[in-house]
């Protein structure tokens, strides 16, 4: 763990911090696009370069550029997905867009991971400014249902 990324889970509670895990690998690949999209760099070259014994000054000083945020988009309904609809934007701070799900795919209310749509990820200034962006893209995101009249989202 001296010379390579780790990734640390720990739980906060009452009684205090409780270590849940620890691997010497990068968390999953959502949290460091979220990482690179705030620091305006790439956390994977970083890890390669710091595996490959490069220079690795300067990043004892990294600091965040801007806040970066993601938001998963779910439906309300149970039903069956006839299309997801998310809103045509060429706001600059919205940086990603995945769908998990496709037309005939079943979904639900959200329950566990399984039942994400999909997410938006975005970046602002400020906490507030990222956040407002990917919950408006969330909340103008479409989720039609087979015979529903109207959006489930």
């Amino acid at each position: 763990f001296d010379l390579g990324a780790a990734h640390t889970e720990i739980i906060v509670t009452p009684d205090g911090p409780y270590l849940v895990e620890v691997n010497p690998r990068l968390i999953g690949a959502h949290i460091p696009r979220l990482l690179g999209y705030a620091l305006e760099r790439s956390v994977y070259a970083d890890v390669i370069n710091l595996h490959l014994g490069g220079d690795l000054t300067g990043l004892q000083d990294l600091h965040p550029q801007r806040v970066a945020v993601s938001r998963w988009i779910t439906s309300k309904q149970n039903g069956v997905i006839k299309a997801i609809v998310t809103p045509d934007t060429h706001n600059p701070g919205i940086m990603a867009v995945h769908l998990f799900k496709k037309p005939g795919d079943m979904t639900r209310p959200p329950f566990d991971n399984a039942d994400r749509l999909g997410y938006v990820m975005a970046v602002g200034k400020t906490q507030f400014d990222a956040e407002r962006l990917a919950e408006d893209f969330v909340s103008d995101t479409q989720v039609i249902l087979e015979g529903a009249d109207s959006a489930a989202s």
